[in-house]
């Protein structure tokens, strides 16, 4: 019985190795959600100013090694939030609305505590709000890994769209036009 569980939890150690989350990949609904706002407010433009994470994000798969971003979860995220404005025609370098971000990462508990991401935004240093967005790992013995790493994509386009859907972000907009 022990050999067993010693060969689960190396086939489980084996499995999760360097694992690294792929790289992003663009909403459709959170490109149409920018385009939505760019039709409200045509001259809309924003720019993204400095994303951090508030401490280093381990994100552990099967309890054992932590899933990374590259270069990290921060980066991720303003990349990916970049990448949708620039899609929806709303980013530029010259725009005078700023966004910045610091990212948290709560873990829960082994092994169906809920975890999240918590995302403070700011906008021109002058309003605050905060988005989550939950990631729920699998716990799988031997697949959950792969599947862990698939999870965090979505988990962070939904974070995105509460960025960009907040209710701060568009009265802020509207008081700036």
């Amino acid at each position: 019985m022990h050999k067993i569980f010693l060969i689960l939890i190396l086939l489980t150690i084996a499995n999760c190795i360097s694992i690294t989350v792929p790289p992003y990949s663009l909403s459709k609904q959170n490109i149409i959600d920018a385009k939505k706002i760019k039709t409200k407010y045509p001259n809309l433009k924003i720019k993204l100013g400095e994303f951090l994470e508030t401490s280093t994000i381990k994100i552990y798969c099967n309890g054992v090694n932590d899933i990374k971003a590259n270069p990290d979860y921060a980066n991720y995220i303003k990349e990916g939030l970049k990448d949708e404005l620039e899609v929806a025609e709303v980013y530029d370098e010259e725009a005078n609305i700023v966004l910045s971000g610091k990212i948290n990462f709560l873990p829960g508990n082994f092994p169906n505590g809920k975890r999240k991401f918590i995302m403070d935004v700011s906008i021109n240093n002058k309003k605050d709000y905060s988005v989550e967005s939950d990631f729920n790992p699998a716990w799988i013995i031997f697949n959950g890994c792969p599947y862990d790493k698939e999870k965090i994509l979505p988990t962070i386009q939904t974070l995105i769209s509460e960025i960009l859907n907040h209710p701060d972000l568009i009265e802020f907009i509207a008081d700036a036009k």
